[in-house]
């Protein structure tokens, strides 16, 4: 039993639970914060936490071992695409996790890429193909149904880039940052995609958080886009930042957070009004097992 009372930190909150995925039912509020048991789970096992238990699930056979992919939910599903596998190769296949089991969906998808970026619902932008000697940085849009695939051709599309965020909002899909074909650099501009008329918008804040890469992201209840951590040229970074898509700018949320980081994961609970953050790999190169909670009040 992993039992321990949440410390609040701002509008974080750290729970010591390592080794779990996380679903929809991760987190319920009690008043102004989170609390509860929670029965551990070693790694490689596979669970769902909920706010007093972890439930685990049968799920047969499950998808290869792989890296720098990305999973994202749409209606009672959870999408996985591609990714790298041990022998760095590419993987183009395409799974499904329906609360119970993993199934493969046998269709045509785009080109094998990892640390693409990919918005809920499926609109899916970049990445990178990099099996020695071949290196591509992919500018493709694409947008997945729930059946099928299809490529989008706007007119105007961001710079091809790798680790970058992509999130859904009432005003379309907003990219930001990522690291750009060439020499290592991080890249600060925000996009729009409208996915009515599938085409991409540059927008120009009056300020933007600093360029970085393998930050994370999610859209809160108010339709905001929030990011924090990922890696810059000042190191690791531990900032969170608020995009409000109707007036079409960025501001410095003053709270203090997890330690800086890359690499980690988020899920939003729309329900509970939070998000929760686990892991990613820090300035020293350790690879975290903490989990983190933000509220959205």
């Amino acid at each position: 039993m992993l039992l321990k009372k949440p410390l609040l930190l701002s509008s974080f909150l750290l729970l010591a639970i390592r080794g779990a995925a996380l679903t929809a039912s991760t987190v319920s509020e009690t008043g102004s914060g989170f609390a509860g048991e929670y029965e551990g789970l070693t790694p490689g096992d596979q669970g769902f936490i909920t706010a007093n238990s972890v439930i685990r699930v049968s799920t047969g056979e499950v998808p290869t071992p792989r890296y720098w992919h990305r999973l994202w939910a749409c209606e009672s599903n959870i999408y996985l695409y591609a990714g790298n596998d041990k022998s760095d190769g590419r993987l183009d296949d395409m799974l499904y996790f329906n609360g119970s089991a993993w199934s493969e969906l046998d269709i045509e998808t785009p080109a094998p890429r990892a640390n693409y970026g990919v918005s809920s619902c499926g609109v899916l932008f970049g990445g990178i193909y990099s099996v020695h000697p071949n290196v591509q940085y992919f500018d493709d849009t694409w947008i997945f149904d729930g059946e099928s695939w299809e490529e989008a051709e706007p007119e105007l599309s961001p710079l091809g880039r790798f680790d970058h965020s992509l999130a859904s909002t009432p005003y379309g899909v907003v990219l930001f940052g990522g690291n750009p074909e060439g020499e290592v650099s991080y890249l600060s501009d925000t996009w729009i995609f409208d996915p009515g008329t599938r085409e991409w918008e540059e927008v120009t804040p009056a300020e933007s958080p600093h360029g970085r890469n393998g930050h994370v992201s999610f859209t809160d209840s108010g339709g905001k886009v929030v990011i924090y951590g990922g890696q810059g040229e000042d190191g690791y970074l531990s900032d969170t930042w608020v995009f409000d898509p109707d007036i079409l700018e960025w501001s410095f949320l003053d709270i203090e957070g997890p330690p800086g980081r890359a690499g980690a994961a988020v899920y939003y609970d729309p329900g509970a009004r939070a998000a929760v953050l686990f892991g990613g790999e820090d300035a020293g190169g350790k690879y975290l097992g903490d989990f983190w909670v933000f509220h959205d009040y």
